[in-house]
């Protein structure tokens, strides 16, 4: 995917335009309302428009600085990976993925397989379903589901998740994938997981929205559960970290 000087801040609004349009409904109904009212009433009107526009412009920007301004997609977790030549990889996504064809010109001689496991039925969120039809998935993209991993058992050495697997909701979803994962790896493999995490800097950034993303204990304790170690982690920004997860 070539991107664009503006396409991680473009996205978000074109994935999620419900909540861009009640914002801006509602600063224009709150600006009526301030030009009507007077005393204390028109004060507290005109502070909570200026949080709302605040808490809006803080968020798009923030976001154009982490999709559009760093690093982000050069997958830095990977820059020491030196593989063998037809090792197996793997990337899961959930309907949207950005990374593959990065991956495959980065490292042309590894064995790529590109997976799906998205579930309109399981995984709701409605933007996923925005993206999917504004991006056709990689050519390569296998379909699967969350229960299975078809790959057999210690052939896979490197796993890369890049924001995917918080789209499954539900604990018990979550930590039979991550036992998937864990199956196919192989005893000195990695699974590189990048997420936003619901923390102070996130929620400072997105408010409301990152209670989307899994907390870091949420995301500990499903590694415990799947029996993966924290080998390292490489934090992009404030607002992205990246868990480079190892078999115990």
């Amino acid at each position: 995917m070539n991107r664009t000087s503006y396409q991680g801040v473009t996205n978000i609004i074109r994935f999620n335009p419900g909540m861009f349009i009640t914002a801006g409904v509602l600063i224009v109904l709150g600006i009526i309302a301030a030009s009507i009212t007077t005393g204390w009433l028109q004060f507290l009107i005109f502070i909570s428009l200026l949080a709302a526009i605040a808490s809006l412009t803080i968020s798009l920007v923030v976001s154009h600085w982490i999709y559009d301004k760093t690093d982000l997609y050069s997958l830095t977790s990977l820059e020491k990976c030196d593989p063998i030549e037809n090792e197996n990889w793997l990337t899961i996504n959930a309907g949207f993925d950005e990374i593959t064809p990065t991956l495959k010109n980065q490292f042309p001689d590894i064995n790529l397989r590109v997976l799906d496991f998205y579930d309109p039925e399981k995984h709701t969120e409605p933007s996923i379903a925005r993206a999917r039809k504004a991006y056709p998935p990689h050519p390569d993209t296998e379909t699967i589901t969350s229960e299975h991993i078809p790959a057999d058992d210690g052939s896979v050495e490197k796993i890369i998740a890049f924001f995917s697997l918080h789209e499954i909701r539900n604990h018990e979803e979550r930590v039979r994938i991550f036992r998937e994962l864990h199956r196919v790896l192989t005893k000195s493999g990695e699974l590189h997981l990048t997420e936003h995490l619901r923390n102070t800097p996130n929620l400072l950034a997105y408010n409301l929205g990152a209670l989307h993303f899994h907390s870091r204990n949420t995301w500990l304790e499903t590694f415990h559960e799947s029996n993966f170690a924290i080998k390292s982690e490489v934090n992009t920004t404030p607002f992205v970290t990246t868990f480079i997860l190892s078999k115990k």
